[in-house]
Formats: structure tokens, C-alpha cells, sequence
């Protein structure tokens, strides 16, 4: 016989915008993933992400995650924290970093971001709306080099985010990035210093909180380029808890700032630099005819990136850049001189008809992923484009250039394979080289209005598809291509392919051919569709609603590296325009008030339905479900709705199989607290008294309580309950029911009894 007995109580933590479960870790160098530099001497360098206590003398949004990130540093000889730094920022391709000019003493570090979703757009605008990106291209003059810029220092505490899925903080007067190391700056840790019990630091003078200690962690009080690396050196970048206001020692920011100062905590986030890359990156074979012309007839080009800018042929001017647009496809040479697209043809010998084909490999699996948008895992990007009220070129008001309706297209076949034997043909289409031309860039029509050019910085997102609706939308044509640009809600185009219809659970490899009723078409690049994060919009037209329901999905930021999880579905069951979805988490720094009551930290989100052509207002039907399996006690869940003053009680219900909390209906702006109501701690005791269980614990006055069992610490049944505790009373029960060889779980449930 055995007996088992579990206390149920809450589990999560909610970091702002993410949920971890909280775990005990030793964390060592053998552990991290991402190695940069070459060497026998091995030290790592960990970024922790957090949102700051008091936000003063800021406006920079908090971070989107709160999140430890991990690399590793080899070397030879002598180095420094800097050279680490330096390594580190140019060789993973998703962090980026913001310094200072040169001050006479070296550079600060001003801001420090993470391309999370791992669509390759990294960047921040300042408060002037300047743009500073990377790109693919050499010869683009987007500010980002070798990983990281040089920013006014005026802006440290104001810039933001480019993408509001990067994780991002900047600061230098209020809340700001400091530097720790491995306590005695020796070297020697093999493994992770450790923090120690204590939340904080203690600093070695707390009238003047320069130095100190956190653990095993040292503050440092000099830059990173006076910082020597010793083989097992560890390099931390933390977050101050407040901005230092020397001219107030009583601002709250500056008492965070002087006492809540926190070493490095343990990763939750180790990047991988394999598996990653977005974008078909090996060529595995090339047949037939290509081209005929030269210039389309490298496979190499069909690599990488779709095309953002090439050089014109000076058919219609001088040979100026162009942006890669729906009105104008990609064609000649890249920025940098590189070809840009590839023929696929035909030729006939001898009565024999040969056709074009290119066979690409990703390096991971793509997988055929229900919370990928509007069912599609991948795209091909081929130089179709919507014909228009005349040329085209980049100095031309979009605005004013409409859509005839009318698309240039030369269709070619599509194959996926899982390991480059077996192979599906989508025989019957989506076709590359057919509808949803490339967009590059952003079209920003105040720019445009100010300077004659309107093409921002900011690059489109490929990992992003197209909403299928589109397509209606662009065939009937007069609509402005500016119009026709914002229906792209952020996608950068791409024939879309849901791998549902190959039966295959994961493909690597895909080929394009030509074939009879099928050739000239032109191929440009691939890329692997993904989930949508929170804090991402998705668009949703009336057209998706002709036969079925529409459902969005959207994963947790943190998810993006480990286990894929949808945290938000939004499900449209009837709308009147097209709008744009965005759910997002609502964090500290916010003008809404967190709920009042004994709750655990509760988890305030947003969720905007806008109009995505004009500020009419959408009217829709539809529900929100949230993925609730990060809580153990379901029965405390309360969903609050904010009604423009205060927090209220709204309906809604959990499904304890599926673990989902369902609201029904829901506005435009609907703004919602999931809280979970505290309980008091209280102690089972469980003996064993002739073949019987004895449950005993002490329950306090004016409660409601429930004994209640479970074989699987989901479905609970009640072994008793009372209604009229009015006093403090140890309670003792005698249980009858013990099944043989089987566990089985106890847990009380209190209720506080109303004083009316």
C-alpha cells in the first residue's frame, strides 16, 4: 500500500512579462552553449535584463522579459573585459549594444538589447525619431557596426526598443547598466559565482555605494577596459534598481539605487549559435537551366535574406539605389554587388525539354507549428509585383501611386522534404514567384512629407506572413500602395506554405523548380515563419471569417528558445473591417494600478484590436483564451477587467483538462488582471491509525473549508467540507479511502466567510 501527500500551493513567479519556475541551479562554464574567440583560457560574460523598481529620470519602457543571458569567451595571453565585450557583440548576430563617445576615460555602455523572436531586425529609435539598425547589406548606413553604435548620451534614458518583442534597456541618469565580476578578480570559477542568501548586495561603504559585494560577486569601479580576464573569469551586466540622483539622497530611485543593487542571476536563456539562422543558408543543388542572362543565373544568390535594396538599370533614370517594394521588385545587383534573384528556365534539345531547379537546406527543422500565424511555416520570395498608376521609384508618394489590380507573376513549383529523399510537390500551389511581393521596408508617410523620401530604417519582418486576405484585397485594386503596404501589418511578404498539406511533422530541405506551365520564374530567398510573441500584432480581416472562426495565437517571449507555448489565443468569430491584434503585457512603470487584495503578483495585460486603414472604430464578436498550466491551484483564479477607473470582477471559467481560462467577449482596449488569490499557510499532518489515515491541521477563524483528494493533481473530489468555522480550531479526520498501490494527493482549500 502506498500513501503519498502533497500541500498545493501557487508555484509561479511572474517576472513582468514571463513565468518561471522558480529552481535552485549550479550553473558552470562546461554549461554555456555560445562560445566566441579562440584559446585554452575560457570566462563568460551574463547579461540579466530586469525592470528597474523606480523608474526615474526615464521614459525608456521596461524591459520586454525579465531574462539571464549566457556567452562564452576563449583566449590566449592576455585580455580584457572589453575585448570579450567586443567579441561577443560581433559575433552573435542577435545582441546588440548602444556606448558613449569616447569620454577621455573609454566608452559607457548606454543600452543593451536581444533580438529575442530571432527575426534578424536589431535597432532603436531615439526620441527624434532617428533610427539606428543593422543590416545585411555592408554598404547600408544603418548605424549598428560589429554589433554596436555610438548614441548621444542626451539620449541614453529616452531611446527605445525598434521591435517591442527585443529585449532592451538604456539608460545613464536614471536606471542604468553596471558591471560585476567574479570576487577576487582572479579567475578560478569553474562555475557561476553565486549570489548567496541575500537579495541584494552589501556595499563596503553605505554612505558612498561604489564597491561591494553580492555573494561571490564583486561591483566594479572601473570600465570594462581596465577589467583583466583570468582563465575562469566571470563578467556580468546588471540593471541598477534606480536611477542616482546626486542632488537627492532621499528620491526613492536613488535609496533603490544605493540598496537593492543584485549580482547576476543564474541564465534561464543559453543561446545556441547552431539552428538558428532563419534563412536557407546552404545550397544542396542546382540542375537545368538558369538564367539565360548572367546576371539571374547564380544559385548562391537565392541565399540569406530576401533583397531590401538594389541598383536600378537606369531604364527610367540614373542608376540610384531603390527599396525592394510591392511596386518594385528586386532585380540587378545588391548595395554590395551581389546578385540578387535567380531564373529558373527552360530549354529544349533535340525534342527534350530541360527545366531549372535549386534545392536549399535550413540548419534546423522546420516544423509544422499549429501557433504559427494563419497555419503558415514557411515562405518563398520570388520578385513578383503589383502594377500601379504609372513608374515608380523611390522618391514617388505611395499615397498617391494606386494599384490596378493587375500582378506581374510567373509561378514555379514548390517541393519540401524532411532529409532530401522523400519529397511533396504543392502541385496545385501556393507558387513562388506568384502574389505577395517583397517589402523591405517600412513606408513612413510623415517622412516622406518632410525629406521627399518616405523609406525608414526599420526593416520589414520576413519570419512574418502575409495574411492570405491580402491577395482580395490587392486584385481588386484601387487601393494606394501605401495602403497596400500597412495591410502587410509588418510582414515583408512571401508566398506562404502551411506544411499541414505535405503530411510531413518537420521539413530542411526545399527545391524550386520550373516544369511545363511553370517556368521563368524568378526565385529570390526562403525564410522559417515562427509564433507571434506577445507584444506582436497580428492583422485579421472580414475575408477570414467567410467559413470558420479565426484564432491568433501568441507565445511567451521567454518560450522563443526553449519549449514553444502559446500563452494568449484571441478567437474572431465576426468583424467589419480589417484590424490589427496586438496583446501585450501592461509592467511597472504603467499609469494602470495594480489590483488591491491579497494576491500573488498578478499578470496585467492589454489587448488592442485596431483599425489597421483608418481610426474607424472595428466591431467584432469574438473571446480571449489564456494558457493557465503555470498555476497549480486553479480554484483562487479571478480575472479582473479595468473599467477606465478601477479594477472589477468579469466573467470567466477554466477548463481543468486543457488547463485554459476562457473570457468571453471582450473591446477594442480591454485591459485584464489574472490575480490568484493567497491563501494561509497551513500544515496537513497525515498518520497511519489502523489501516486508516488521520488528516489533522489547524484552520483559522471565519473560514470555509474543504478537504479535497486527487490521483493526478488536477481533478479534485471533496473528502469534507465546513460552512461555520467561527472560531480557530485544529481539525482532525479519519480517512477510510485508501486504494492499494496507488498515490494519492490532499490538499485544503480556505475561503474566507463574508462578515455580512
Amino acid at each position: 500500500m502506498k500513501l503519498e501527500m502533497a500541500l498545493v500551493a501557487s508555484a509561479i513567479l511572474f517576472n513582468g512579462a514571463g513565468l518561471y519556475a522558480q529552481t535552485e541551479k549550479i550553473f558552470s562554464l562546461d554549461d554555456i552553449q555560445f562560445w566566441c574567440g579562440d584559446g585554452t583560457n575560457r570566462a563568460a560574460m551574463i547579461i540579466q535584463w530586469s525592470s528597474p523598481e523606480v523608474f526615474n529620470n526615464t521614459t525608456v519602457p521596461a524591459p520586454m522579459l525579465d531574462c539571464s543571458i549566457v556567452w562564452g569567451y576563449r583566449w590566449n595571453g592576455e585580455s580584457t573585459a572589453d575585448n570579450l565585450f567586443k567579441e561577443v557583440m560581433a559575433t552573435d548576430p542577435q545582441i546588440y549594444g548602444l556606448l558613449s563617445e569616447d569620454t577621455g576615460y573609454g566608452s559607457m555602455i548606454l543600452g543593451l538589447g536581444y533580438d529575442l523572436n530571432n527575426n534578424r531586425i536589431k535597432g532603436i529609435k531615439t526620441s527624434e525619431g532617428i533610427i539606428i539598425t543593422s543590416s545585411h547589406l555592408i554598404n547600408f548606413d544603418g548605424g549598428l557596426s560589429d554589433g554596436f553604435a555610438i548614441l548621444s548620451t542626451d539620449e541614453a534614458d529616452k531611446a527605445q526598443s525598434l521591435e517591442i518583442a527585443d529585449i532592451y534597456w538604456g539608460g545613464l541618469y536614471g536606471p542604468c547598466w553596471e558591471v560585476w565580476q567574479e570576487k577576487g578578480a582572479q579567475g578560478g570559477f569553474l562555475q557561476m559565482p553565486q549570489r548567496g542568501n541575500s537579495d541584494y548586495w552589501t556595499p563596503d561603504d553605505p554612505q558612498n555605494p561604489w564597491t561591494g559585494t553580492h555573494g561571490e560577486w564583486t561591483l566594479c569601479n572601473a570600465g570594462i577596459s581596465s577589467i583583466q580576464l583570468h582563465d575562469g573569469s566571470w563578467i556580468g551586466f546588471t540593471i541598477t534598481p534606480g536611477g542616482l540622483n546626486y542632488s537627492d539622497p532621499t528620491d526613492p530611485g536613488t535609496i533603490a539605487y544605493y540598496t537593492h543593487k543584485a549580482a547576476p542571476d543564474v541564465p534561464n536563456i543559453i543561446p545556441s549559435p547552431t539552428g538558428s539562422y532563419p534563412y536557407a543558408q546552404e545550397l544542396v543543388e542546382a540542375e537545368g537551366p538558369l538564367g539565360p542572362q548572367e546576371l539571374y543565373s547564380d544559385p548562391t544568390s537565392i541565399l540569406g535574406t530576401p533583397t531590401t535594396i538594389a541598383n536600378n538599370l537606369a531604364f527610367f533614370g540614373p542608376a540610384d539605389p531603390f527599396h525592394i517594394k510591392i511596386v518594385e521588385p528586386a532585380y540587378n545587383l545588391d548595395l554590395d554587388g551581389n546578385k540578387t534573384i535567380l531564373t529558373l528556365s527552360s530549354e529544349t534539345i533535340n525534342g527534350t525539354t530541360n527545366y531549372g531547379s535549386v534545392t536549399v537546406k535550413f540548419d534546423h527543422p522546420i516544423t509544422d507549428d499549429p501557433a504559427n500565424p494563419y497555419g503558415i511555416d514557411f515562405q518563398v520570395f520570388g520578385n513578383t509585383f503589383y502594377t500601379g498608376n504609372g513608374f515608380v521609384n523611390d522618391s514617388t508618394d505611395l499615397s498617391t501611386h494606386t494599384l490596378t489590380g493587375n500582378a506581374f507573376t510567373e509561378p514555379v513549383l514548390v517541393s519540401v522534404s524532411p532529409d532530401g529523399k522523400q519529397w511533396y510537390t504543392y502541385q496545385s500551389g501556393p507558387y513562388c514567384d506568384d502574389i505577395y511581393p517583397t517589402q523591405g521596408y517600412e513606408w513612413d508617410q510623415d517622412l516622406f512629407a518632410d525629406t521627399g523620401n518616405g523609406w525608414s530604417k526599420k526593416q520589414m519582418d520576413f519570419t512574418r506572413p502575409v495574411n492570405p486576405a491580402v491577395k482580395d484585397i490587392l486584385r481588386q485594386g484601387n487601393i494606394s500602395a501605401a495602403n497596400a503596404i500597412k495591410l502587410y501589418a509588418g510582414s515583408g511578404g512571401g508566398t506562404g506554405f502551411d506544411l499541414a498539406e505535405s503530411g510531413f511533422d518537420s521539413i530542411q530541405y526545399i527545391r524550386v523548380s520550373a516544369a511545363e506551365g511553370f517556368s521563368n520564374g524568378e526565385l529570390d530567398a526562403f525564410s522559417d515563419v515562427r509564433p507571434a510573441l506577445i507584444g506582436e500584432g497580428l492583422s485579421v480581416f472580414p475575408a477570414n471569417l467567410e467559413s470558420t472562426p479565426l484564432s491568433l495565437q501568441y507565445n511567451l517571449p521567454e518560450t522563443v528558445l526553449t519549449e514553444s507555448t502559446s500563452f494568449f489565443k484571441i478567437t474572431f468569430n465576426t468583424l467589419d473591417i480589417p484590424v490589427l491584434v496586438t496583446p501585450s503585457f501592461i509592467r511597472s512603470n504603467s499609469e494602470i494600478p495594480t489590483p488591491e487584495g491579497n494576491f500573488e503578483e498578478p499578470i496585467i495585460f492589454k489587448v488592442d484590436v485596431k483599425s489597421i486603414l483608418d481610426s474607424e472604430k472595428p466591431v467584432f464578436n469574438g473571446s480571449i483564451q489564456v494558457n493557465v498550466q503555470f498555476f497549480e491551484d486553479f480554484n483562487n483564479l479571478r480575472l479582473l477587467v479595468w473599467n477606465g477607473s478601477e479594477w472589477e470582477e468579469t466573467e470567466s471559467f477554466v477548463d481543468l483538462d486543457t488547463m485554459i481560462l476562457t473570457k468571453d467577449e471582450f473591446n477594442a482596449s480591454s485591459i485584464f488582471a489574472l490575480v490568484q488569490q493567497i491563501s494561509p499557510v497551513i500544515q496537513l499532518k497525515i498518520s497511519l491509525e489502523e489501516d486508516k489515515s488521520l488528516i489533522s491541521f489547524d484552520v483559522p477563524p471565519n473560514q470555509h473549508w474543504s478537504l479535497q483528494r486527487s490521483f493526478d493533481l488536477k481533478a479534485w473530489e471533496t473528502v469534507t467540507e465546513e460552512n461555520n468555522n467561527e472560531e480557530a480550531e485544529t481539525i482532525t479526520i479519519k480517512e477510510n479511502f485508501l486504494p492499494e498501490e496507488k498515490a494519492y494527493f490532499y490538499r485544503l482549500q480556505l475561503d474566507p466567510i463574508s462578515e455580512e
